[in-house]
């Protein structure tokens, strides 16, 4: 989905789901203690600031980028897990002019991650885009590696070390319940299923069998939910055409806007995307593109798994109609796109530049 903002933005829109957040975030705390002492952190979605100043804690510093969902999903799940000790966890988003606080709230938000986040400015993360730490006595160890029964185990000798009391059996952490609470409370309201009818901008798209969507908080289009086991990303969005790529008054045309689409992908991705299919494409007197794109996405393991594990797959159809670019996307690995062929092919033919 894309907000009102540069075409450089809304080419981000698919990948990185930047949204327009009109939800209000919490101002910033000043950490008082630990690690973090003395940085500013804007908590989202009513994280608990308390959190920032206990230790030991396992905490995951990370931009909101495409590379980084997978260990964030990983993370999650290692989150609600139960585990002997109640030691804080949580993540740092780091932002950026380019990605505020509102935007990385949005998109956290759409993934429904449970685990609490803070948002920080700190200096960005260039080489491996996340750290994953324990904190402990102000100081922090970093783990390279996704390994979380590792992860586990020395956060266990810390909180031992640290007195903490052992807990019983299968309850989690205090603080990952109460955020997953919170989270999968406002996911479920908001869950719709069958036709998007947009009506800010004005298109309709239909989300396939087992899927359900939520709507972005600035009502500019709507991120499909698959069942457990799918990892196809469904999405349709609409966004202004009133800025170039460098934020000054200007105009793009649709060919712009996928080439700034696929630059945006390019940064991310583990070589050179490949454009598989470009067709030209009508919906009554409006006339659209439709590109087929792969590439290969970097993995969180040291040694990514050859072929489709890493390989990406990905179909974007975009129409132009007054001003605004109107756009349908899907993208997952590829051997699961192509394995659900119908179902892509279906949900993008559904997508209606203007309402019926």
């Amino acid at each position: 989905m894309i907000m009102d903002m540069s075409p450089r933005l809304m080419a981000r829109a698919f990948v990185a789901i930047c949204l327009a957040a009109l939800a209000s975030t919490a101002p910033a705390v000043e950490v008082e203690s630990g690690y973090f002492a003395g940085e500013e952190m804007q908590p989202l979605f009513g994280a608990k600031p308390s959190l920032l100043n206990s230790e030991p804690a396992a905490v995951i510093v990370f931009q909101a980028v495409p590379d980084n969902f997978d260990i964030l999903a990983k993370f999650d799940a290692w989150a609600r897990q139960p585990r002997q000790y109640n030691y804080p966890i949580y993540g740092v988003a780091v932002t950026t002019a380019g990605n505020p606080s509102d935007v990385v709230e949005e998109i956290l938000r759409q993934r429904g991650f449970g685990f609490p986040i803070f948002a920080s400015k700190r200096t960005p993360i260039e080489e491996d885009k996340f750290e994953l730490l324990i904190l402990d006595r102000g100081e922090a160890r970093q783990f390279k590696r996704a390994d979380f029964e590792e992860f586990g185990k020395q956060l266990d000798k810390r909180a031992a070390r640290a007195g903490l009391a052992p807990k019983s059996g299968a309850a989690a952490t205090s603080a990952v319940v109460s955020a997953a609470a919170q989270t999968s409370t406002a996911s479920a309201s908001s869950l719709r299923s069958g036709p998007h009818n947009n009506t800010r901008y004005g298109f309709r798209v239909v989300f396939p069998k087992g899927y359900d969507y939520v709507v972005s908080a600035n009502g500019d289009g709507a991120v499909g939910k698959a069942a457990a086991g799918s990892s196809m990303d469904l999405r349709a969005w609409a966004a202004s055409n009133d800025a170039d790529a460098q934020g000054k008054p200007g105009r793009l045309d649709i060919a712009d806007y996928i080439r700034q689409h696929l630059d945006y992908i390019r940064e991310n991705a583990s070589g050179e995307v490949t454009v598989e299919r470009r067709l030209e494409v009508q919906d009554d007197e409006y006339e659209g593109r439709d590109i087929v794109y792969s590439y290969a996405r970097a993995s969180d393991s040291p040694s990514p798994p050859p072929g489709q594990q890493a390989r990406m797959k990905g179909r974007i159809q975009i129409f132009e109609v007054d001003n605004v670019f109107k756009c349908v996307g899907v993208e997952a690995p590829a051997n699961e796109f192509n394995r659900n062929g119908d179902t892509v092919e279906a949900f993008v033919e559904s997508f209606r530049p203007m309402p019926e």
